[in-house]
């Protein structure tokens, strides 16, 4: 074999042996090229690597406890109980049910086993900083393809029935501190931009009497709403999957319900996973994951 050849011409060479045990010739083996790299798939290889890196720099930078730290900060009444104590019972999250608002009021909708997020997909898109109905609508295509339906809601007053919305696209949080910037779109043109993605536009009805605020960190797990026993209920481990910035979101839920309620609502309980104890030393990873 020439010394000059080319690593593109060069063959490999092995010995044939027979059946009998002898050395037969030697063969030359040629080396398949090699698969052409797709951009496109290789981009989104690189994004799902920046993505669990992401959660998992989430999942470790904050605990339950600096939850109710914050809170407690803020004027809240705040505890941490396992799932097994909780005053609600937790049911596992079903693919069916919709990525609904933390409204705790009753709705014409009734898959209620779905991830509950500050408005619905409105709250990813708000931590996120999204814009436009083009990015919404391909956040609503995110939503789908992670195994949730995404949805919005109004009530009987109209498409501005959903608080959070409306704090949202008239610029309510402005003065949270938090760069929160409203929309180039409105209420309806939002929810019009969900449904044509595939969303659900579902309808509140009666009057908000939520008495307490559940931040659930059970991975997979979420409470549904009761109309005659009205929650507020925050799955904070939906953040985490979306990549959000965990304490941002938070913080957002606390300003919302403090704006909603004129500050008259600052009691939350946390759930956490029943088989791990509540310490301080267990972070994030730990209490929501399980590892």
């Amino acid at each position: 074999m020439g010394c000059c050849q080319s690593p593109q011409a060069m063959a490999v060479e092995e010995l044939d042996f027979t059946p009998e045990g002898g050395v037969g010739v030697l063969k030359s083996l040629t080396p398949p090229p090699p698969a052409p790299i797709d951009p496109v798939a290789n981009r989104a290889l690189v994004q799902e690597a920046k993505n669990r890196r992401r959660q998992q720099e989430q999942e470790c930078k904050l605990t339950p406890e600096d939850v109710v730290g914050v809170l407690q900060g803020r004027g809240w009444k705040a505890e941490i109980k396992t799932a097994a104590d909780s005053p609600v019972p937790l049911v596992k999250v079903d693919p069916r049910g919709i990525l609904k608002c933390v409204d705790g009021r009753g709705s014409d909708n009734k898959a209620m086993a779905g991830p509950k997020m500050l408005g619905g997909v409105y709250g990813i898109a708000n931590c996120r900083g999204i814009k436009t109905t083009q990015e919404l609508s391909n956040l609503c295509n995110e939503v789908k393809a992670a195994g949730h339906v995404p949805s919005v809601h109004g009530d009987e007053s109209g498409i501005m029935g959903c608080g959070f919305c409306k704090l949202w696209v008239t610029g309510g949080f402005d003065d949270v501190g938090l760069g929160i910037e409203k929309p180039s779109f409105t209420a309806q043109e939002g929810a019009d931009a969900v449904k044509a993605a595939g969303g659900v536009i579902e309808n509140h009805y009666g009057a908000h009497a939520e008495k307490v605020v559940y931040i659930n960190f059970c991975k997979d797990m979420t409470l549904e709403p009761d109309h005659d026993d009205q929650r507020f209920i925050v799955d904070a481990w939906a953040a985490i999957k979306f990549n959000l910035d965990v304490p941002k979101y938070l913080v957002t839920a606390a300003a919302t319900v403090e704006k909603l309620t004129k500050g008259s609502l600052k009691k939350a309980v946390l759930i956490v996973p029943s088989k791990t104890a509540v310490n301080p030393s267990l972070d994030i990873n730990e209490k929501v994951m399980g590892s």
